[in-house]
């Protein structure tokens, strides 16, 4: 990729980054978000091709990802900071997550795509349901706050033995837990 390309992404991350528009497609670029970076789509993001975005993150700063509709992985995608969504997600090849989070903050959300997410913090906001469509794993926190997590005929399995690796609200009605496993 052109040095000045780079520098350029790398300048521009140092500001609030704002696409507006229908969807921001990364179709076989790298985009390196660090530490301290927001990103803020309105409408969609899709990386295709051989695209890379990294979402870079430390103990104490974060580089964020805002995407007000739907997040469409078909290559490369790794998350250390935060993707806060309020769309569906559609993990369709490669996402990492070593210890970013994703927050589903919209209504009705979906987890879905041909290949199985490994989120490292996952948190459900919002309004509304959040439904999988394909198995999902998280290895630090699942908190579903006040949320239900519809898992369906699919399996959301925490791989953090921690007994507050779980959060949840709970009210005066009544909830169960299905298909989350511990592991």
């Amino acid at each position: 990729m052109n040095n000045y390309l780079k520098i350029f992404i790398y300048l521009f991350c140092l500001v609030e980054f704002s696409a507006i528009g229908q969807v921001l497609q990364n179709n076989g670029g790298h985009i390196n978000a660090r530490p301290g970076c927001f990103i803020k789509v309105n409408g969609s993001f899709l990386n295709e091709s051989s695209g890379f975005i990294d979402v870079s993150g430390t103990s104490s700063s974060q580089a964020e990802l805002f995407v007000s509709e739907d997040i469409t992985n078909n290559a490369f995608f790794v998350l250390n900071g935060h993707a806060r969504l309020l769309g569906n997600w559609f993990n369709n090849f490669a996402f990492d997550s070593n210890m970013g989070t994703v927050f589903f903050e919209g209504a009705n959300q979906l987890i879905s795509g041909s290949s199985e997410s490994h989120f490292f913090n996952l948190t459900l906001d919002g309004t509304g349901l959040k439904t999988q469509e394909v198995n999902a794993f998280s290895e630090g926190v699942l908190d579903l706050k006040h949320l239900e997590l519809q898992t369906e005929i699919y399996k959301f399995f925490v791989e953090n033995e921690d007994v507050n690796s779980i959060v949840i609200f709970i009210s005066k009605d009544t909830y169960s837990v299905h298909n989350i496993i511990y592991r």
